[in-house]
């Protein structure tokens, strides 16, 4: 236990493999959101009762806390949107065979319904998901998409590539 500085330092210094022991040929599937509002004790129980639900081992639910001098630096000031959050939650899972994803996929949609009401529908870039139904929404919110689309117009015209023209069904 200790403040986020402290931890963060602690972890630098001594590191460990996230997950430990993770077998050869193994696949990961996630899903994350942006948390805006505070989860209740409760909910935070239900989300420990469904982690202790997973499939295997290799599963995990983490949260990237937000605030502080994120927040001061102006959301139109760069292309990441997501400065008025609490945190970033993640729920990461892994399986072997097309019967387990099942399965984790099973587990994770569980609990992201669960934190569904909190989250305020974007998700950090860094962690994509093809099944997005808005991603430019998602990931930079319309207006900060627009105008990064316009910059990429502008210096490198002949060179455009539309993110969405490469989107591979699923």
């Amino acid at each position: 236990m200790g403040s986020y500085p402290e931890l963060n330092n602690y972890f630098e210094d001594h590191p460990y493999p996230l997950p430990q022991d993770l077998p050869d040929g193994i696949c990961e599937t996630k899903a994350s959101g942006y948390i805006d509002k505070p989860i209740p004790q409760a909910v935070w129980q239900q989300v420990i009762d469904q982690f202790h639900r997973a499939v295997n081992p290799w599963s995990m639910v983490y949260t990237e806390p937000y605030g502080g001098a994120i927040a001061r630096y102006p959301v139109e000031g760069s292309a990441f949107v997501h400065r008025h959050v609490d945190m970033d939650i993640v729920i990461d899972g892994s399986w072997r065979n097309e019967e387990e994803r099942v399965k984790v996929q099973a587990w994770i949609d569980g609990l992201y319904d669960l934190l569904r009401p909190y989250m305020n529908g974007h998700v950090y870039q860094n962690y994509p998901d093809r099944t997005l139904k808005d991603f430019a929404k998602a990931y930079w919110g319309d207006a900060t998409y627009r105008r990064l689309r316009e910059i990429k117009t502008k210096y490198d015209p002949t060179n455009f590539f539309c993110y969405e023209q490469s989107i591979a069904p699923l």
